[in-house]
């Protein structure tokens, strides 16, 4: 699934320092591992600068598997952090090419019925999300289960729970 946080800040030479010294506790606390790598990397995008965190898995010799974990950069007066560096790349394009989420309809339609003067909306599109976290949930199931003895997980009874999941969150 794709999150991002967003925080506006009001004095972007505070801001800096908080995401220095995270980036130095987020390093301080990586710990090395048999069979994950994590990494803390920095990168230029479009003129703005990043940090990503990813994992690297090896089990049995395998090609390693590469995962983004989260992204973060500030753009304008603006700290984005989001789960992966494709994500982040996105939200710099939009925020530099002057796209944002406002023009979607469906965004549209659920912000209209809500009251003015908000201090906080979350918006989630919920089929979407639900759909790619099964998949997401299923796919490391599957995954997983040929990375040791043990039986693989019933697949068919995730399906049916995270289902029931779905229906239920879509009728709150």
């Amino acid at each position: 699934p794709t999150f991002f946080v967003v925080a506006q800040t009001r004095d972007r030479a505070k801001s800096d320092a908080f995401l220095v010294n995270a980036r130095k506790e987020i390093e301080r606390n990586i710990k090395p591992s048999d069979y994950v790598t994590t990494t803390l990397r920095d990168d230029v995008y479009r003129g703005i600068p990043m940090v990503y965190l990813t994992s690297e898995t090896n089990y049995s010799g395998d090609k390693p598997v590469v995962n983004d974990v989260a992204a973060y950069a500030t753009l304008n007066d603006v700290i984005v952090v989001t789960t992966s560096t494709d994500n982040l790349k996105k939200a710099i394009d939009a925020a530099l090419d002057g796209r944002n989420l406002s023009l979607n309809a469906n965004y549209q339609a659920v912000m209209n019925t809500l009251p003015g003067q908000n201090a906080f909306a979350m918006y989630i599109d919920f089929n979407r999300y639900m759909q790619t976290l099964m998949d997401m949930t299923l796919g490391i199931s599957t995954q997983m289960s040929g990375f040791n003895d043990t039986p693989s997980p019933d697949l068919t009874k995730q399906q049916e729970q995270m289902q029931k999941l779905k229906e239920n969150l879509q009728a709150m």
